[in-house]
């Protein structure tokens, strides 16, 4: 390629297939894949045999895995393959990953940014069978701006309200020895290669943490920590962009503390408890305040001026933090001596309602520290009980309007409501990128969302539609929070982006557990008996509904009922966190390609084997529409089956464990109880606590065991479930004593065991970016 646009292209080899040798030239005609075939320009489907023989392939990103993509042209007789970014994605590399079938891959690939890939195109149809690309192999940084936020790069809050990430490190185009994308095993660690994400992150922070252990081996983790973030780098970092585009300064949902810096780690002046100012979620009219402990770890006697810093409108527009609020606005420490420090919001004269963030300063004569402030204001009452989301294109493509069959619905069950159309709104908004707010979602004890016959994926059209990958991260943020999401539609898969096997989308195939298999396991009839079923698993054991035609007042319009994978993408049968997704309705049909599953229900449950929580959201997935359910033919009513599935989020089980000993036989009674009405215990499992097999499950929470060694520290620990599949652990100690001790449970909304993420940002510096975190995908 002689044209300068098309020289020194970065690329990311894929996981999978050959790998390219190092220090190697390649040379291979290459032809576009919507030349041979304009539909299948992202090459989902088999191409016409001998396609590409002896060619590359030029193949767009989309729809199915980057391993079918290489697959199906290596089967057209491809020798190297070529993925190029989609337009959403932009010029950002990410490692191809092998998906179901990359395993059977043998040629090379390689993936692009999009602005190259769309290049190339453009020089195949100019030249046709001329059309030569040239790889080399020869080790090179594919370049980056310094301190740019790249944009996979995740954003806080973290689960359960917390300001992160901590800090953001170099993570993007980092070309480094002992790390071989394209090796396994050993191999991997003795090679050297060029890769974006937390593979290259962390080291640099894990690397910086050693240094400072090294010169002050007293230091505590936490002092660590502190002092990488208090000296960090935070003002003039912008979140990347475009070439023309206004630069947007980078803020602590961004970058936390901000990007690693190590001049001045090791002198920091002053260690923070805590290092970052977290207040989460704060309800309009309150004024919550923090305690930081401020030490002085310097050599002499410093005063340092307390105050805050916004920075939201960029760093030569600096202003004070609204709302923010420090006292005392200065201390003097001698060396050693502590201080305390009480930072105050006060939401009623901050930025309103959402995200206020900024950073409170520390000023010394020979000494600089900052912490990170953040808080989320929100409602002081919701505004109903549920928010329904109507996405089902009524008012933008024509498509029937549903919106009453779900008004009417919460209306009989005598629940409050609020009702968003989100089509019409993008149109009365002239289609814009985002709807959906956090904030906004938040106070809601659920959210309805459907789709209806809607089938359009956002990129579809020249203009936004919903939903967006913004709310999507909305709604993502809703659950991470706690919150109940019922989503049905039949094509709601391709709504969001997700009607491909393995689609890897979050808020489809985590969230709502998902994994799409195939459109229409009703082969596009409604029949007159159009059943789904129980799979007989809680809480919708005892549910059959009938979608069928012409015999009810349903809307008849149940033609493309998606069938979904027992367990969602990366999960495997046994997997302990398979055990959170239930399927829970089913088809009985000739044409499922698996189970015939159309329903999931996800929450993290404890359990005796995993007692804690990592995940606080609640969801009932149907692949089909409740417009579609008959009421009056006999069925579960579309009533019955709603409410069944806001009770399953909005249970809160509790057991308690108590405990009576005669001799070396105790007596156990397991009490329980829920904040709903009508709930009841369904079976019980005990683990006695001296190494024996837990028992059960049995119906009676009440039951004896003989001890050989009883002593004051066995714990005895019961699992309830309860009539809608939720579950709770309840434990009991010292029992051995004449006096019972009962101790509480830990319930399913309980957040014990949250792991805290996300470490990381990822920004550029110097010859590398940095990072927080990038899963490798694959698709």
């Amino acid at each position: 390629m002689d044209d300068p646009a098309l020289q020194d292209i970065p690329f990311a080899s894929a996981s999978f297939g050959a790998p390219l040798e190092v220090a190697q030239v390649y040379t291979y005609p290459f032809v576009a894949g919507e030349a041979v075939d304009p539909a299948n320009a992202e090459g989902c489907n088999a191409w016409p045999a001998g396609a590409f023989t002896g060619k590359a392939a030029l193949i767009s990103r989309g729809t199915c895995e980057f391993g079918v993509k290489v697959l199906n042209a290596e089967q057209a007789g491809a020798e190297f393959v070529v993925v190029y970014n989609h337009a959403d994605g932009g010029d950002d590399l990410i490692s191809m990953g092998a998906g179901a079938v990359g395993d059977q891959v043998t040629i090379p690939s390689v993936f692009v940014g999009h602005t190259a890939g769309i290049a190339m195109v453009a020089w195949t149809q100019e030249h046709g069978d001329a059309a030569e690309l040239t790889l080399d192999t020869n080790a090179f940084q594919a370049g980056n701006t310094a301190d740019r936020v790249i944009g996979f790069s995740s954003r806080g809050p973290g689960v359960g309200n917390v300001l992160k990430p901590d800090i953001a490190a170099p993570g993007v185009n980092i070309l480094a020895q002992g790390y071989d994308p394209q090796a396994t095993g050993e191999a991997r660690h003795l090679g050297y290669g060029q890769v974006s994400g937390t593979s290259m992150a962390s080291p640099h922070v894990a690397g910086s943490a050693a240094l400072l252990r090294q010169i002050h081996p007293e230091w505590s983790v936490a002092d660590i920590k502190s002092a990488l973030m208090s000296t960090a780098k935070y003002t003039d970092i912008y979140l990347a962009s475009d070439e023309g585009e206004p630069l947007v300064a980078a803020q602590p949902l961004d970058i936390g503390a901000g990007r690693l810096d190590l001049t001045n780690a090791a002198d920091p002046g002053v260690i923070l408890d805590p290092p970052s100012l977290s207040f989460g979620l704060v309800t309009t009219g309150t004024m919550p305040s923090i305690t930081v402990t401020v030490r002085s770890v310097a050599d002499t006697s410093e005063t340092y001026e307390l105050s805050t810093l916004y920075t939201g409108d960029g760093f030569t527009m600096t202003s004070d933090l609204p709302g923010f609020a420090v006292s005392p606005t200065s201390v003097t420490l001698e060396p050693g001596e502590t201080a305390e420090v009480v930072v105050t919001f006060d939401s009623m004269t901050g930025q309103g309602m959402g995200d206020n963030q900024g950073y409170v300063i520390m000023d010394g004569a020979e000494h600089d520290a900052h912490m990170p402030a953040w808080a989320r204001v929100t409602f002081a009452e919701a505004p109903a009980e549920i928010l329904i989301l109507d996405n089902d294109g009524s008012a933008t493509l024509g498509f029937p309007d549903y919106a009453s069959y779900y008004t009417s619905t919460l209306d009989a069950l005598g629940y409050t409501y609020t009702y968003r159309d989100l089509d019409g709104e993008a149109a009365a908004q002239d289609f814009p990128e985002d709807l959906l707010e956090t904030v906004d979602l938040l106070p809601y004890r659920a959210i309805v969302y459907f789709t209806g016959d809607n089938f359009y994926p956002n990129g579809s059209f020249s203009v936004p539609t919903p939903l967006a990958q913004s709310d999507m991260f909305a709604l993502n943020e809703y659950a991470n929070n706690g919150g109940t999401i019922i989503a049905t539609g039949q094509d709601l898969a391709s709504v969001m982006a997700s009607a491909a096997t393995n689609s890897n989308e979050f808020l489809y195939n985590a969230v709502l557990g998902g994994n799409w298999l195939q459109d229409a396991i009703n082969q596009q009839v409604v029949t007159p008996t159009l059943e789904v079923m129980s799979t007989g698993a809680l809480p919708l054991e005892d549910v059959t509904l009938d979608l069928s035609a012409e015999n009810g007042d349903g809307a008849d319009n149940q033609l493309y009922i998606d069938e979904i994978a027992p367990l969602p993408f990366n999960f495997a049968p046994g997997d302990p966190s398979a055990f959170d997704y239930i399927p829970t309705l089913e088809m009985d049909s000739a044409d499922a390609v698996d189970e015939g599953i159309v329903a999931m229900a996800h929450r993290d449950q404890p359990t005796l084997e995993t007692p804690g929580k990592s995940y606080l959201g609640r969801s009932m997935y149907f692949a089909f529409g409740l417009e579609g359910v008959n009421n009056d033919t006999g069925f579960t009513t579309r009533e019955e089956l709603l409410d069944r599935s806001l009770m399953f989020g909005w249970d809160e089980p509790e057991v308690t464990l108590e405990a009576v000993a005669d001799g070396n036989v105790v007596s156990f009674d397991a009490s329980f109880s829920s904040n709903l009405e009508g709930v009841t215990a369904v079976s019980y499992r005990f683990d006695y606590g001296d190494g024996s097999e837990y028992e059960g499950p049995y119906s009676s929470g009440q039951i004896n065991h003989e001890y050989e060694n009883c002593t004051n520290d066995t714990v005895a620990r019961v699992e309830v479930v309860d009539s809608l599949g939720n579950h709770a652990v309840g434990t009991v100690s010292g029992f051995c004593e004449a006096t019972a001790v009962s101790l509480g449970g830990i319930d399913a909304a309980g957040a014990s065991g949250l792991n805290s993420l996300w470490l990381m940002a990822l920004v550029a510096v110097g010859a590398g970016t940095l990072a927080l975190w990038s899963r490798r995908r694959a698709a």
